[in-house]
């Protein structure tokens, strides 16, 4: 009997404890990685809020590695997708999701951060990465795009056709970004499609596809009804409407 007892309190215990290592686990996020290529010794950490971009941490470079380890326990809807951002400089960034209890592992060339990391460990992350990539393959296209127009500055014909072949990646770009966001309109990444820019190129201009950010509003309201940034595009397209 005595034996029974004691076997059942050390069952509890065992019990009690694996939920509250859970627990523990669950408030915080871990975003970690490695560097290639490394010439500065510091990394800065940002959460993205509709206000701006507010430091929370910094880390020294270890050899090759990084790691950052941030507590949710104290915020409003610790259970949402909140944006941060990775940062050497405002020239070299990448900008990510994460919600607790996701372990983000990085792996990234520092010469350009956003052309050149591969994430895993989070969905949304994930999708903000397939973004980037998005974004990279059209950038270098047009660097190429560039260069032709360069060496041909005093052929017109040639210059019509780059011009003519800029506006038709332009279009197939915005296309890929609309598919985009109709397959992933419950994540937070499809809000970070429709604004993607490059320059001062707008892709998805808001007054023409309103019935889209609706869309998305609408989508993330029911998963996250208290999200700033839902509150911000309920704002934002009340602003619109009453224009």
């Amino acid at each position: 009997m005595f034996c029974s007892i004691m076997m059942k309190k050390v069952v509890f215990q065992l019990i009690i404890s694996s939920i509250l290592l859970v627990a523990c686990a669950d408030n915080k996020i871990v975003i970690k990685g490695t560097l290639a290529e490394i010439e500065n010794s510091k990394l800065y950490l940002y959460e993205i809020t509709p206000g701006g971009a507010v430091r929370i941490d910094s880390a020294d470079i270890d050899g090759k590695n990084f790691k950052f380890v941030i507590s949710t326990k104290n915020k409003k809807d610790p259970a949402y997708p909140y944006y941060y951002r990775l940062s050497q400089n405002p020239f070299n960034e990448i900008t990510t999701m994460a919600r607790h209890g996701e372990n983000l592992d990085f792996q990234i060339n520092q010469k350009m951060m956003v052309k050149n990391y591969r994430v895993s460990g989070g969905d949304d992350a994930l999708l903000m990465w397939q973004l980037d990539r998005k974004l990279k393959l059209f950038i270098d296209t047009v660097d190429e795009l560039y260069k032709t127009y360069e060496m041909n500055l005093y052929d017109d014909s040639c210059k019509q056709k780059i011009e003519e072949d800029y506006v038709v990646l332009v279009d197939h770009h915005t296309q890929e970004l609309i598919d985009f966001i109709e397959k992933n309109n419950h994540s937070f990444a499809a809000l970070t499609a429709f604004y993607q820019s490059y320059n001062r190129r707008i892709f998805i201009r808001e007054e023409e596809h309103l019935d889209l950010l609706e869309k998305i509003y609408f989508s993330l309201k029911e998963q996250y009804p208290n999200h700033e940034y839902v509150l911000y595009l309920a704002n934002r397209l009340n602003q619109k409407y009453e224009h």
